[in-house]
């Protein structure tokens, strides 16, 4: 999960408008690569020769092949540049305004009668005359001003000094968030900025990052963010020493305490309190008349109010008669948030459920009932958020209250009659949010739906607040229905910069009852966001939401259309794996979309193509590829030539001395809890960085002491992918892998501009000066020893990260997996070939799938016996290029040629590394086995006979025949062996009967009674005994960690490194020219492939979603991609079925310069094949050899005809 995908789940939502438009800048930098790729497969196709049709690809760092002089080219910068710097604007000016208004409320805060109390409060000894928070600069600086009016302050006693202390915290907490919110919004975009620019540098061949960052960018105030932390720190401090005073006072609650259970209590004098309670008017008179005597008539104003209501919370209706008669007005002018009585009253209710449940109705509307007409004002007062009354009432989800306050205003005519534009603006508070926005965001349905009553307005004038789109993302559906019912709204309205619709929003949330509830309302399913031409149901394909994808269907969405790539949904489903939702989506009656033909596919001369993506990564390109020119439109959509692989020998591999050390942060084990870090909850690191203070920002710095480059790798927290790429280390090679990795946990935003990598002024990342945690790798230490060359496929640590500032703290633990990849010597690993990996193709190729083909149980023909010797010469007699067989190791370390993970023809389920070479070769050897092992035995001169030899010789043998029935009177009696074949294979099945493969499949390939069973073959014999004309696909077979669980074959096999050398060593030893291809499921193997030796190409095998599989590059079509390309891997062996559903997607695999093969049983069918071979399959590999072989040349015959 990529930057630009986890980029919207991190904003808040109340600023959600304000942030960069990182999808739009993204679209822009992907039309310029587009632009730039055409120009440049223009020029090389007209200098190509005819022998070497190969695609080239770019060289981004030669400004020459950037095409900057290019008209289209330089427009399309342009216009980046443009959005770019209106982002900036944007994201400055709204800061700015933010930043303003929340120090103009610090400032208010300090400057309060109730902060100059509370600073007397704590104001004794040494510490006479000096503010609360000490001797701190900034603290100091900010709040002089209050602190020099502090004696003119008189204080009534303890409970008003409580009352004051929790007040002032309340809004510091306040303040605290909403700053943090601010530093979170400045940071992700400040993030986004630097990540967007240095794609545009990394893709397009500009290096204006640093430039545009330093002059543009690190110069204004939400990136500089100093002042902002300085204001953090006096608050975090303030808070700190106001808390820990606050324990000395006997019923102040800690601050945690207040903060989960929203504490707030009115406190008074015992005599007044009991008045009170007791409703008795004139004893509380008599008493407010002594303390007025005591104080010289200066009874604060706010006493009152708060008097006021403590009668209000206790019903005391005649106290409250008495209180509104003496109290000169409701709203005091000293309250430290700018609040009247009426705002103090609703926001009570919600801070004490306890009276909530309470009378509170007739309490508020009899206070109402007797104000004047000129008071109804307080109505409308704003606090300092600008917020009244109804604004809390909303936003508390008080519907009774926001009721009875609807009532009074409308009677005193300050609830408009009719909404519109203009006077709805009025109602906003300082975030832009009325009070309909704090009635959704309080999730009460009742309150909304008072609101929405007493809302009367023209439909269409409440769009723009985007009700319905908030609701949805609250994931609220009660609340989407209220609004939908109300009829005040379009459900087709589409938000003014992304353009997505209510139903689009639903669908990538992931809200299917939301979803079925906006279909049941008549929305338009066809409406496109604004970014890549999407409907609906391109999200819920893309995204694989089965469920929502059946709903869009049931409801007759268009299934035939495309977006602004070309692309259509069930194309996007099918390259992410999610092969049950491409079954729904049929296309019909489009052949550029069912059978694309390839022009020019086999031909050398013919023109390269238009140019397609380097990745496909769902962040990288949410539409496949292709210019926007083609979106809508199916006759843009024929393809050109097919773009050829670029993979020439030669590339970069490990030299004797080296070691590449391969760490992935998490596991890729997708059932696990794949995150890299996970802090403690109860440790104080974790509490500050998850409230998102800018101080404790932390970014993950990992090092490695024997890196030979010498550099670092950084991550910002948390981490913007679920299982980020892995991270690479080149270090000398150690016979006992003495390697140590540091994991370093440093603020992520310091005074310093630090790039990633690279030193900045306080030194090397991750010194102690800037260090928060560390935790220390030892690798030879990591794992377990299990044996020599032996290894566990369970290899995910786990290690505790300890706290610099506390020894024995430990914040938490990080979490990895770890590969070393170790070189591989050989005398005959060389660059002595110089053409590219794939030779020029007349045709398709065929590939002989497991020899002559893979064994079946229900066969219409007879079956050789599959990875036999016999087998693999039938498929190179008929045709075959190629032939594709698996290799396994021995005990011993041979590597022999057998498919399956456990040997069924033990009787066990026991894996091949458990079995010596003698072993599994003597396993077949059925003749020995029935006659005891005897030599000399007539059967030993005998051949062994298969199943159809039995039935061809006793079929044609009837009892009656006097030579039959002599035949068998010679040989009956004592003597076995005349049904010794029988006995074989019936022995055999009842032998394997018991094995997990033989009850799945209830057969066993190569085994009598299925096919014409022959002995095993080890790798080495195969070299000798088929013609060296004859290539070889040489699978190598090794269990990853689900498929070793369902086997059951358990967690131990051999050591990965050993393994891959073993199987070089055989080979290099043996290939004498001989073309080979090394390919694998395991997509660690194919790493090792490729870094090990320069020469022979390496294809990644994946079933491309048609099986689940845990580690996460082997899950889709999408992942097998980047993965090749990334490990510049020479293509991808794909499962035949998503190819065959959407064989367009060719043209995205060879777009990324990687060749495309494919297998399975589909392949045996020529019509399949034939498609394939259109679309521009570079080899097919298949079970009936002879049978596709015929139908590809009976297509090309016709094609030519």
């Amino acid at each position: 999960m990529k930057f630009g995908k986890t980029f919207s789940s991190y904003q808040t939502p109340k600023y959600s408008t304000q942030y960069l438009d990182y999808k739009g800048l993204k679209q822009i930098i992907k039309e310029i690569i587009i632009q730039q790729e055409e120009l440049y497969q223009e020029e090389h196709s007209n200098k190509e020769n005819e022998t070497n049709p190969q695609r080239k690809i770019r060289d981004v760092s030669n400004e020459e092949k950037n095409y900057f002089g290019n008209e289209k080219v330089r427009k399309l910068i342009l216009q980046f540049s443009f959005k770019l710097d209106r982002n900036l604007e944007k994201i400055d000016n709204f800061y700015n305004n933010r930043f303003a208004e929340y120090s103009r409320q610090l400032q208010r805060l300090l400057d309060s009668p109730q902060f100059a109390n509370v600073a007397l409060l704590f104001r004794n000894g040494e510490d006479e005359g000096t503010p609360i928070g000490g001797s701190n600069t900034s603290i100091a600086s900010f709040s002089r001003r209050s602190i020099l009016n502090l004696e003119k302050i008189v204080l009534l006693d303890p409970h008003q000094r409580i009352d004051d202390l929790r007040d002032v915290q309340t809004v510091l907490m306040d303040l605290q968030k909403q700053f943090n919110d601010l530093n979170k919004y400045a940071q992700l975009n400040k993030r986004g900025i630097i990540k967007i620019l240095k794609k545009f540098d990394k893709k397009v061949g500009t290096s204006q990052q640093q430039s545009y960052l330093a002059s543009r960018v690190f110069t204004l105030p939400f990136a500089e963010d100093e002042e902002s932390r300085n204001i953090n720190t006096m608050i975090n401090e303030y808070l700190e020493i106001l808390d820990l005073k606050a324990n000395k006072f006997q019923n102040v609650p800690p601050i945690e305490e207040r903060k989960s259970r929203q504490y707030k209590q009115l406190q008074f004098p015992g005599s007044i309190d009991c008045c009170i309670k007791e409703d008795n008017v004139e004893d509380l008179e008599e008493e407010i008349k002594r303390i007025k005597d005591r104080t010289e008539n200066t009874i604060p104003l706010r006493t009152f109010v708060k008097l006021l209501l403590k009668a209000s919370l206790n019903e005391s209706q005649k106290c409250i008669d008495y209180l509104l008669e003496i109290v000169p007005t409701l709203n005091d002018e000293t309250d430290i948030n700018n609040r009247n009585f009426f705002h103090h009253y609703v926001i009570l209710m919600n801070k004490n459920p306890l009276y909530a449940k309470n009378n509170v109705v007739d309490v508020l509307s009899s206070i109402l009932g007797k104000l004047k007409r000129e008071q109804s004002i307080y109505l409308l007062q704003r606090d300092d958020y600008k917020r009244t009354p109804l604004h809390y009432a909303c936003q508390y989800g008080l519907y009774d209250l926001t009721k009875v306050l609807l009532i009074y205003m409308k009677e005193w005519n300050l609830w408009p009659e009719n909404f519109t534009s203009s006077n709805l603006k009025e109602w906003e508070d300082y975030e832009s949010l009325v009070p309909l926005h704090l009635a959704i965001l309080s999730g009460d349905v009742e309150t909304l739906q008072v609101i929405l009553d007493s809302t009367t307005c023209e439909k269409g004038v409440l769009d723009n607040l985007q009700l319905t789109h908030l609701a949805i993302k609250l994931n609220q559906e009660c609340l989407v229905e209220r609004l939908l019912q109300s009829n005040k709204f379009d459900v087709n309205y589409q938000e003014e910069e992304s353009q997505e619709t209510a139903l689009y929003l639903a669908c990538k949330l992931n809200c299917p009852t939301t979803v079925k509830l906006l279909l049941q309302h008549g929305v338009d399913t066809e409406l496109k966001e604004g970014i890549f031409g999407w409907t609906p149901l391109f999200i819920a394909a893309t995204e694989g939401y089965f469920e929502i994808t059946k709903h869009l269907i049931d409801y007759n969405c268009k299934m035939e259309v495309f977006d602004e790539g070309g692309w259509t949904p069930m194309e996007h489903a099918v390259l992410r794996g999610h092969l049950e939702i491409a079954e729904l989506l049929t296309i019909e009656n489009i052949e550029e979309v069912n059978n694309p033909k390839i022009t020019g596919a086999t031909d050398a001369t013919a023109e390269t193509g238009e140019s397609l993506p380097k990745t496909t990564d769902s962040s990288e390109s949410s539409s496949l590829g292709a210019s926007k020119n083609s979106k809508s439109s199916t006759n843009l959509l024929s393809f050109k030539t097919i773009s050829k692989p670029v993979k020439s020998f030669g590339h970069k591999y490990l030299k004797e001395n080296e070691t590449i050390l391969l760490i992935t942060l998490g596991s890729s084990d997708t059932r696990r809890d794949n995150r890299g870090i996970i802090f403690k909850e109860d440790s104080q690191l974790f509490k500050k960085l998850s409230s998102n203070e800018l101080e404790y920002a932390l970014s993950l710095v990992i090092s490695c002491e024997d890196d030979l480059n010498q550099t670092p790798v950084v991550f910002d927290l948390p981490f913007e992918e679920e299982i980020p790429d892995s991270i690479s280390f080149k270090v000398p090679f150690k016979e006992d892998n003495s390697y140590i990795i540091y994991f370093d946990l440093v603020p992520t935003y310091d005074k310093v501009l630090k790039e990633e990598g690279k030193e900045d002024e306080e030194g090397k990342l991750g010194t102690e000066k800037r260090l928060r945690g560390r935790s220390i790798a030892v690798v030879n230490h990591l794992q377990t020893f299990v044996g020599d060359n032996r290894r566990s496929l369970t290899d995910l640590c786990t290690l505790p990260i300890m706290s610099t500032s506390s020894p024995f703290d430990i914040v938490g633990t990080v979490n990895f997996e770890i590969m070393l990849v170790k070189p591989f010597i050989h005398e005959n690993v060389t660059f002595g070939r110089t053409k590219t990996y794939w030779k020029s193709l007349t045709s398709t190729r065929v590939i002989g799938h497991r020899g002559f083909g893979m064994n079946r149980k229900l066969s219409n023909s007879l079956q050789l016996g599959e990875n036999t010797m016999e087998s693999f010469i039938a498929a190179s007699s008929l045709g075959a290029a190629y032939v594709e067989f698996d290799v396994q190791l021995t005990k011993d370390n041979i590597p022999v040629i057998y498919h399956d993970f456990t040997i069924a023809e033990t009787g066990v389920d026991i894996p091949m590394h458990e079995l010596t070479l003698e072993q599994f070769l003597e396993l077949n050897n059925m003749d020995k086995h029935m006659k005891g092992g005897k030599s000399g035995s007539v059967f030993e001169k005998k051949r062994r006979h298969s199943l159809a030899d039995f039935d061809i010789e006793h079929s044609n043998n009837d009892k009656n025949d006097p030579d039959y029935n002599n035949n068998n009177n010679e040989n009956n009696g004592d003597d076995p062996t005349q049904y010794a074949d029988i006995f074989s294979r019936n022995w055999i099945g009842d032998r394997m009967r018991l094995t997990k493969t033989f009850k799945a499949k209830q057969f066993k390939g190569n085994s009598r009674g299925h096919s014409i069973a022959s002995s095993f073959v080890t790798l080495p014999e195969l070299f000798k005994k088929l013609p060296p004309h004859v290539g070889f696909n040489i699978e190598c077979k090794y269990p990853m960690i689900d498929e070793a669980e369902e086997e059951g074959i358990g967690p131990i096999t051999i050591e990965m490194n050993h393994w891959v050398d073993t199987v070089l060593r055989h080979v290099y030893d043996n290939m004498n020219g001989r073309d080979i291809i090394l390919s694998s499921f395991h997509p660690d193997v194919c790493i090792m492939l490729s870094l090990k030796q320069p020469s022979l190409p390496v294809l990644f095998l994946t079933e491309a979603g048609c099986m689940k599989m845990v580690d996460a590059r082997a899950a889709s079509l999408q992942n097998a991609i980047k993965f090749a390309h990334h490990w510049n891997l020479l293509g991808i062996v794909s499962a035949a079925k998503p190819i065959i559903k959407a064989p367009r997607l060719v043209e995205v695999i060879k777009g990324n310069g990687l060749v495309c093969v494919t297998y399975g049983v589909e392949n045996n069918d020529p019509n399949n094949a034939q498609i394939e071979i259109d679309a521009g399959v570079d080899a097919v590999i298949v079970d009936s050899v002879l049978a596709v072989r015929r139908g590809l040349t009976k297509g090309s015959d016709q094609s030519m005809n």
